[in-house]
């Protein structure tokens, strides 16, 4: 805006603005305008490439594509609809869910468990992962040594356990564990 008004003034000759000795008014409007579409081209691409590099580094930084396979068990990440009045919306994770077909590499055809379907794509899914509450084992293989250790296994993926209880151990001609919580 500053440039046209300054060129404005110069062409109606408002003010006394010392005109170039070597160049004329027009060859001089000319050569700037060259040199601002020069600079404009040159600040747009830098600005592209920029942007470009910024929003890839910060966006792949901790994304990684997502694969699942059929019948394995998932969540679905759901709109909440008692939270839709208002201007945010928030979501839930329901399930877990069955994938029953791949419909592309990141499209998948979920069944519910009230027998509904839905194509879903990888980014609303999760994988779901059973935690053991039962843990029956053959009798044959116990000993009166191991008796005490039968249900300290931990999945590994845990990180937090919270509080951990000794289970009851109930003998009906099989050894079951049952994990009080």
């Amino acid at each position: 805006m500053v440039h046209l008004a300054v060129l404005k003034n110069v062409w109606i000759n408002d003010n006394d603005f010392p005109v170039p000795k070597n160049k004329s008014t027009v060859e001089f409007v000319t050569d700037l305008r060259s040199k601002l579409d020069t600079a404009r081209s040159y600040a747009e691409s830098h600005a592209q490439r920029t942007q470009q590099r910024y929003y890839v580094d910060r966006y792949n930084r901790r994304s990684c594509d997502k694969s699942f396979a059929l019948g394995e068990s998932v969540l679905v990440l759901q709109k909440d609809s008692t939270t839709s009045k208002g201007p945010i919306q928030l979501s839930r994770w329901i399930g877990p869910a069955t994938v029953i077909k791949i419909q592309s590499p990141h499209s998948y055809l979920i069944e519910f468990d009230d027998g509904s379907k839905r194509i879903l794509h990888a980014n609303q899914l999760r994988k779901f992962y059973t935690k053991a509450h039962t843990v029956t084992y053959d009798t044959t293989l116990i000993t009166e040594q191991v008796v005490g250790n039968l249900c300290t296994v931990i999945n590994e993926k845990d990180d937090e356990f919270g509080e951990i209880h000794m289970p009851e151990l109930v003998f009906n001609g099989e050894c079951q564990c049952q994990c009080q919580t």
